[in-house]
């Protein structure tokens, strides 16, 4: 449910239809309907109208990530899929941040928010400061019952050859390449200092200029 997620897109203004490569996330969503409306989208958004696409085909962006919270941290470019993994995910150190603290369907236990600190916030949060709370093993962090995970190596793969993901390959060239744009990403979305020592990552150095908050 959180890649490789068929989109389709009806508009009466092209009715010949046609297929694009650009790599699109469910964040271009909310821009392009905004879009529809001749409405510009808030500074802070990251995703980008797909309506251009209809006419054209272009590249969005060079590299896109995914994944799941406690698990691997993937980054594809349309040829190759990376998923980076930490070196021990039964020891990674993990935060959640809330405004609420309200899981998906319950409400943080007193244990929990015994732990908890006052964070300052990002810049997404316009000024607003957060929980910081330390996630709990075995419900955030995807620890698996008997305590160990299944399918949890770093590996990259060539979709071209093998659409199934099933048959790891060695480039280090094209690892490279995507983990310099993972970091990137993650950077632009102000991802906290944790979640790149997870991952054995080295945030890039902001560029002169950047105000991007967060990177204490």
């Amino acid at each position: 449910e959180i890649a490789r997620i068929p989109l389709f897109i009806a508009h009466p203004g092209f009715l010949g239809g046609g297929r694009r490569r650009a790599l699109s996330q469910a964040i271009d969503l909310m821009p392009t309907f905004l879009d529809l409306f001749g409405v510009a989208p808030p500074p802070t958004v990251q995703g980008t109208s797909l309506l251009p696409l209809l006419a054209e085909d272009h590249a969005l962006r060079d590299v896109a990530i995914f994944g799941m919270f406690g698990a691997a941290t993937n980054v594809t470019d349309g040829r190759y899929t990376y998923f980076r993994y930490p070196p021990d995910p039964l020891t990674q150190t993990l935060y959640e941040y809330v405004l609420i603290p309200l899981h998906q369907k319950n409400p943080f236990g007193v244990e929990e928010l015994a732990e908890a600190e006052i964070f300052p916030g990002f810049g997404f949060t316009q000024g607003m400061r957060l929980m910081r709370i330390p996630a709990r093993p075995g419900v955030k962090t995807r620890e698996a019952p008997q305590g160990y995970f299944e399918d949890t190596t770093t590996a990259l793969y060539d979709l071209a050859e093998d659409p199934g993901q099933v048959r790891p390959v060695q480039d280090p060239a094209v690892v490279a390449r995507l983990v310099d744009g993972m970091t990137r990403i993650m950077r632009a979305h102000e991802a906290p200092q944790e979640a790149f020592t997870r991952l054995s990552l080295h945030p890039p150095l902001p560029s002169a200029g950047s105000s991007t908050p967060g990177f204490n």
